[in-house]
């Protein structure tokens, strides 16, 4: 829902001048704290970069927007398509995504590449399915794979049902 959050967040000022950064201050935003989170995020043998903003209402309501740029193959009817659904996929109580399509200002980049093939969080396919595409989105929102992997004997083995373990 991109009605939470404000249209330019002022993230490198200090209007007030309390200490406290215009983004993370909720006296100036007037919904709540607001942060940008930008971390490494990784199992051992593959990572990736988590970048997006949140915010946390009062109420304890999160509401993650992720800026996302796509090149190569685009189609705006597939891109709607992923939009929704994993929107829908990972928003729940207390808990929502926006995803942004941008052209520029973007957290991450992915490129679309005709058919189908192995995705990752960098490179979808035009026939990735929304499962897959939620799947590589919760890498950008700085999860990891929960799925056996005999290259990363350590990691982490998640619940059946977790679309990390997909």
């Amino acid at each position: 829902n991109s009605d939470a959050f404000p249209k330019d967040p002022k993230e490198s000022r200090d209007a007030d001048c309390d200490g406290i950064g215009d983004n993370a201050d909720p006296e100036y935003t007037g919904l709540g704290r607001v942060a940008t989170v930008d971390h490494w995020s990784g199992d051992g043998v593959y990572g990736q970069q988590a970048r997006f903003t949140t915010i946390t209402t009062p109420e304890g309501v999160q509401h993650l927007r992720l800026k996302l740029k796509l090149t190569g193959a685009r189609d705006q009817k597939r891109e709607a398509s992923w939009e929704h659904e994993i929107e829908k996929f990972w928003s729940n109580d207390g808990f929502s995504l926006d995803i942004q399509w941008v052209d520029s200002g973007q957290d991450n980049i992915i490129h679309v590449s005709r058919g189908s093939g192995r995705a990752n969080s960098g490179n979808l396919f035009t026939e990735t399915d929304k499962w897959v595409a939620s799947h590589e989105i919760g890498h950008l929102l700085g999860l990891n794979d929960e799925y056996g992997d005999s290259n990363d004997p350590h990691r982490m083995i998640g619940e059946a049902n977790s679309i990390m373990r997909a």
